[in-house]
């Protein structure tokens, strides 16, 4: 059995290390250790084999024997004078019956060779002892207490008293005023006194009595002692000079423990002497002890991970059912091991041993935390498991180190979760290639460390087609083929990602240019030569690429990324499946433009950096030229506050997929302005150009629907125009867009009606309400006859279809006279008002 000595106790040290891993269980432990300390009395604890368990320093000072010597042994091999068969009996009955003893001073005088001091001892005087046996079980074993105080003085004590209260009753006879000074006598008393009747009731009582029982000492008077010591009876007791422990409660109904001692009177044999004294925090320490050491126990048996107490050497003491099972080690085996020899930790990525932590901890005396890639290999088979682990050392009074604790667990699965995500965090999880994370980090990198790369970006040609017809599954599976085609074409060391959708980017370094346009080449006809069937049908697929080479003065990866973006935008323009080097073509230059401007537009939309105007559309029929409605047109404010025209920045906001949020936008200013002046007398209606991209787009299509219900926006206060370019690119989406709004009452427009090769053709499929004859055709018509011809004709077959024409670009009256002549609805231009701020109008 591995022992400690802690605070002067003898403990099994699997207890003191266990309940120090427990910061509340070790404030209580320490408590308790603390209070066993102060105890004026001996404790000895025998196991089932009657030997000494446990041997407190109170025994060690008195019997000089020490705690060392007397552990493991029986008392009769501790004591070999020893002849106390009460003793002997009562301890064979506690272990053996569960029965639990009082041995009493007055017929057990010393039992024990127990000596108050040295003379004591040369002089043979032992000690006269009260000893009570009390019997326990843990973890399915009998152990047996054994108290024994030292009552020499007690006794003493007691015959002064039995003097002294047969003084008081013959100096009560002679003289009444002898008993106040008699009542500060037994005042100065700690312990409380009573005297009692035969029939147990309270005749007097000093202080300590009344402090006790929490009444005063009148009240106490004429009570029955059973009021407050329910099991006390006076006529039961047997032997009055033997301490008896009796359960108590105090006037205010607290639970009390009290030691009572009981004698008669010697001239008076119907009067008793009780001395009681309160232990009940003594008794509420013993128990918060025992109750936390079972506690400690309980509680390493049930944690779910591994725990190891060791001694200063590294020697295991104690290992909890966890530790033994991830150890894969029986219990009872790996008490007494080295640690070393059972607890290995290697790196998971090298299988280097690791030096031993817990060795590692004892010698420094700080907590070491093992590595995040460590795994334990253990039993015979030496398997790997991977595990979090600390080591932390074990303190004794004096500070030094006395051994030290293992907490270690399985991490296997957390492990595994972990580098699931962190591959995830880094891979496209739909090719398994590199995401435009993980690329823009490793070009970052190539670019700090001025290495010679270059970088491929790839665009896929036709890919939409197969999307739109096969749908977006049979999409996915073309990604998977085509990354692999990718990745079988280029060497391990060279990265290749996925940016997203069907745009890839690959990153060669240490790579001749000229080898990577080849490799460029040969992979457009890898790619143009690989099928991809699907059911009853083959799709083909290209790949433009655009080439740039990472230049060491370069600093930034999103400049190299719009270089090989823009090189493979004019690929694109090129015809499709070809390869551009970046700087052999004009178009690049306004590509990269473009893409400045993108983000100009990105951040005026956030930082609502757009200047909505509004131009009047009027009657043209009537010489008072009555507004109809206003046109609203958007510009943009510049970093100096310049107003940009639409033209300088639409394309850029077409060909990077913003203009759905321009038109939101504008949707929403104009709602909100229409909302602010609501409850004006003058109404306003205003026709908002709509994208083709927005029309097509059914969470714009949803955004409408939205914002027409909340805002409360009436068809008299907004209407729509659609250019003829937009409509015709996808017009069967278009006209379901257009009859979705008109059900709700809103009109249409189509503008810019002409400047198609098929204007006519298609206008009869679409549910408009006004055309808008484009400004070209209507600028000239007054000195050339064919601009006037086919403003005539618009105009002739807009009436004949019931539709209302509205002239563009009208500069002047003699350009009005001409509509007017033609019977042209409404006109809009210059001639008629400039444009003006939306937020300004009055």
């Amino acid at each position: 059995m591995q022992t400690t000595h802690e605070n002067n106790l003898v403990l099994d040290a699997s207890i003191v290390e266990a309940s120090i891993k427990k910061p509340d269980m070790l404030q209580s432990y320490e408590i308790a250790l603390k209070a066993f300390k102060l105890q004026d009395l001996g404790i000895i604890v025998i196991d089932s084999a009657y030997r000494v368990f446990l041997w407190n320093d109170w025994l060690a000072n008195y019997s000089g024997i020490s705690d060392q010597s007397a552990l493991g042994k029986t008392l009769e091999d501790i004591f070999p004078e020893l002849d106390s068969p009460r003793l002997s009996n009562a301890l064979s009955n506690a272990l053996e019956k569960g029965m639990s003893a009082v041995l009493s001073q007055m017929f057990n005088k010393h039992p024990l060779p127990l000596f108050a001091d040295f003379s004591s001892r040369e002089l043979g005087r032992r000690m006269r002892q009260q000893i009570n046996i009390k019997p326990f079980e843990c973890d399915g074993e009998r152990f047996a207490l054994i108290e024994i105080k030292n009552v020499t003085a007690s006794v003493e004590k007691e015959k002064i008293l039995k003097q002294r209260t047969h003084d008081m009753k013959v100096l009560y006879d002679q003289n009444i005023n002898q008993k106040k000074h008699l009542q500060n006598i037994l005042n100065s008393s700690t312990d409380a006194i009573l005297t009692l009747s035969l029939e147990g009731m309270i005749l007097d009582n000093n202080y300590s009595a009344s402090k006790i029982f929490q009444a005063e000492s009148e009240l106490l008077k004429g009570k029955s002692i059973s009021s407050f010591v329910p099991e006390y009876n006076i006529k039961k007791i047997d032997d009055y000079f033997a301490q008896q422990l009796f359960a108590a409660k105090t006037a205010s109904d607290h639970d009390l423990l009290l030691e009572i001692t009981s004698n008669k009177l010697a001239d008076n044999e119907q009067i008793f002497v009780v001395t009681l004294r309160d232990i009940s925090e003594q008794q509420a320490m013993r128990e918060a002890f025992f109750r936390s050491e079972r506690l400690a126990q309980t509680a390493l048996e049930s944690i779910a991970d591994g725990v190891v107490t060791t001694n200063r050497e590294g020697i295991i003491e104690s290992a909890n059912p966890i530790a033994a099972s991830l150890l894969k080690r029986r219990r009872a085996q790996l008490k007494g091991l080295p640690i070393a020899g059972v607890f290995e930790l290697l790196y998971d990525d090298t299988l280097e041993v690791q030096d031993d932590l817990v060795i590692r901890c004892i010698k420094q005396a700080i907590t070491i935390s093992a590595p995040g890639n460590s795994v334990l290999r253990a039993g015979r088979n030496k398997s790997l498991l991977p595990i979090m682990a600390t080591a932390s050392p074990i303190f004794d009074e004096r500070n030094k180190v006395t051994g030290a604790v293992l907490v270690f667990r399985d991490v296997k699965e957390s492990r595994r979760l972990s580098t699931k995500l962190s591959w995830e965090a880094s891979h496209d999880t739909l090719t398994g290639l590199s995401n435009r994370k993980a690329f823009n980090e490793e070009l970052e990198s190539v670019i700090k460390n001025s290495r010679n790369a270059v970088l491929l970006f790839l665009d896929l040609d036709r890919f939409k087609l197969v999307n739109d017809t096969a749908g977006h599954a049979v999409g996915d599976e073309l990604l998977k083929r085509v990354a692999e085609v990718f990745t079988e074409h280029f060497r391990d060391d060279d990265l290749v990602a996925r940016l997203g959708g069907d745009e890839f980017a690959i990153l060669l370094t240490d790579c001749p240019f000229e080898k990577a346009r080849e490799l460029a080449r040969n992979l457009c006809i890898a790619i143009e030569h690989c099928p991809f069937p699907w059911q009853d049908r083959v799709f083909t697929v290209g790949v433009s690429i655009g080439l740039t080479l990472i230049h060491r003065d370069d600093k930034s990866p999103s400049k190299v990324i719009e270089r090989a973006d823009a090189a493979c935008y004019s690929a694109k323009k090129s015809g499709r499946s070809r390869v551009h080097v970046f700087g052999e073509s004009e178009e690049e230059t306004e590509y990269q433009a473009n893409i400045n401007r993108a983000s100009k537009i990105s951040e005026a939309i956030s930082n609502e950096r757009f200047v909505l105007y509004k131009q009047p559309i009027v009657e043209i029929s009537n010489k008072q030229r009555k507004l109809h409605h206003y046109e609203i047109l958007i510009r943009m404010l510049g970093d100096e506050g310049a107003i940009i025209p639409p033209n300088e920045f639409i394309p850029a906001a077409e060909q990077f997929g913003l203009m759905q949020a321009v038109d939101r936008y504008v949707i929403s200013k104009v709602a909100k302005y229409i909302d602010m002046n609501k409850n004006r007398e003058q109404s306003f209606s205003f026709a908002i150009n709509l994208s083709g991209a927005s029309i097509i787009d059914e969470m714009f299509l949803k955004f409408l629907d939205d914002l027409i219900q909340t805002e409360g926006v009436l068809p008299s206060q907004m209407h729509f125009e659609i250019t003829e370019t937009a409509a015709i690119s996808n017009l069967g989406r278009a006209k379901k867009f257009i009859e979705h709004f008109k059900e709700l009452g809103f009109c249409f427009a189509l503008d810019d009606f002409g400047s198609g090769m098929s204007s006519f053709g298609y206008l009869k499929n679409l549910p408009i309400d006004y055309i808008k004859i484009d400004g070209q055709f209507v600028k000239e018509i007054v000195g050339n006859e064919t601009d006037f011809a086919m403003v005539s004709s618009i105009n002739y077959l807009g009436r004949m279809m019931g539709l209302k024409c509205i002239a563009e670009f009208v500069e002047n009256d003699d350009i009005i006279n001409k509509l007017t002549s033609i019977g042209v609805d409404f006109a809009q231009g210059y001639g008629i008002e400039k444009p003006t701020p939306l937020f300004e109008v009055e």
